[in-house]
Order: C-alpha cells, then structure tokens, then sequence
C-alpha cells in the first residue's frame, strides 16, 4: 500500500487520525498556524488511544499543490510550484516519543525562517509515522473472522498542516467554466495571489440578486497561484453568476458571470 495513498485519508481529516490494529493514535488540533509578525512556539497533541505502547516519529515535509497527497489542483507556474516550503524551517520538540496506552504527549513546533520572505501564505505539513519494531511490523497479526491471519507490514502515518501568514491576504479569482462528459458544470477557480483561501463558491443564475438563494455551494480551498475545478453536479448552463466568501452565509467577496 502506497504510504501517501494512506495519508490522504487526510489531509483533509487532519483532526483525528487512528491507526489499524491494536496500535492507536490520534492528533489535535490537525492544524498549527504562525503569523510572521509575531512568531511564536505553537503545540499540538498526540495521544495513544489504543492498548500497545506505540512509538512515534515526527517529521517535516512539503507535499506540493499537484501531488498524490494532496491533489489540490495545479501550479499556475510549474516553476514556482515548491515556492511556499517552510519544512526546512521547522523546529520539532520532540521529534521522537513512545506513548503507553491512554498516554498523551504535547508536541512544540517553532518556525524559525532561514531567510527573507515575501508577503504571502506558506506551508508545510509534519508526518507522523508509527515506528517499526524489529520483527519489521508496526502490529501484530490480526486474526478475522475467517480464522485468517493477517500481518500488516505498513507503515501508519498521519500528518498536520503547518501554514504561516506574512502580511495581510488580499483575494482575487479568475473564473472558468467547462463541462464534462456527463454534461455537468465544472467551475474552475483560478488563484493568481500569494495567499492561501479557504472560503464558499456559491453558483447562481444570471440573472440573480444578493438575495437569490444558490442553486448550490461548493467548498473551496485554494493555494497560493493554483488553479482546481470544482465539479458542481448541476446541468451545464450557458452561463452563470459565481459569488465566492470566507463565510457560506456571505458570499461577498467577489461576483462575476461565468459563460461556457
């Protein structure tokens, strides 16, 4: 089994993240955030939830906009596309600990820059993977119901999302629209900023008003200078009214028409 395949159970996730067998853990919050202004040591939790003791390493990593991990969207400049990487910043304290059953244990991430950056969002995310024992598992064989026995030879890991702010985010989207094979609405949102956006897109018709309920909404998380579709399930139309928020119930950051 592909490491990242596992992974991807969150990234999105990212609050809790149990491990298979008798080996269990969980981490909160999913997220730790810094402000370059005022850059201070941010912490989160990770406990063993299960019945072993379970040994943990901690490691920081980059997972760019298009890949297997994170299927985020695509690079508006494939060259720029590792722009944002902070892993090489982080500070871990600890970076290795073995937790007992019902054992909890605060972890302290620092950001210390190596150098100058721009305004704008950056990211990384720290991995945290059950360490294998001798025998070359992370848990014994599990006995179905089948009387099989099953030995789980992969590596268990779960990550948190690291994202650091220098300055204020200011927000701007182009829009595309498409449809698919199936004649339904693809929207894509196109992110020429520096900033991170984590908002609503509501889809209306043209002719509606701010008080025009939508015909739907869709979540967005966007990263800096990227562009994702957005598959809306309604039936491709001529065209559109896009009104995109931070808050679902405020789409009042942006309106525009989208024409096929």
């Amino acid at each position: 089994m592909n490491r990242f395949c596992l992974l991807w159970l969150w990234l999105t996730l990212l609050v809790t993240s149990p491990v298979m067998g008798k080996a269990f853990f969980s981490v909160a919050p999913g997220v730790v955030q810094f402000e370059f202004s005022r850059l201070r040591t941010q912490s989160f939790m990770i406990s063993n939830t299960g019945d072993e003791r379970v040994r943990l390493v901690i490691r920081p990593v980059y997972f760019a906009v298009d890949s297997r991990s994170l299927r985020a969207g695509t690079p508006l400049n494939p060259d720029r596309k590792v722009q944002d990487n902070i892993s090489s910043s982080l500070v871990i304290s600890p970076r290795v600990l073995s937790l007992a059953p019902n054992q909890r244990r605060k972890v302290r991430v620092s950001l210390r820059p190596q150098k100058q950056l721009r305004q704008g969002d950056y990211r990384a995310h720290l991995l945290i993977s059950v360490l294998k024992g001798k025998s070359g598992r992370v848990n014994p064989p599990i006995t179905t119901t089948t009387g099989l026995a099953i030995n789980l030879d992969i590596q268990m890991e779960t990550a948190v999302a690291v994202y650091a702010r220098m300055g204020k985010a200011v927000y701007d989207f182009h829009w595309d629209c498409s449809k698919n094979s199936q004649n339904q609405l693809i929207v894509t949102a196109i992110n020429p900023n520096q900033w991170r956006f984590k908002g609503w897109v509501g889809i209306f018709t043209p002719e509606s008003t701010v008080k025009t309920p939508p015909l739907t909404l869709v979540r967005l998380i966007s990263l800096r200078e990227s562009k994702r579709p957005l598959l809306t399930e309604l039936p491709a139309e001529n065209s559109v009214r896009i009104r995109w928020g931070l808050d679902k119930e405020q789409l009042n950051m942006g309106s525009v028409n989208c024409n096929l």
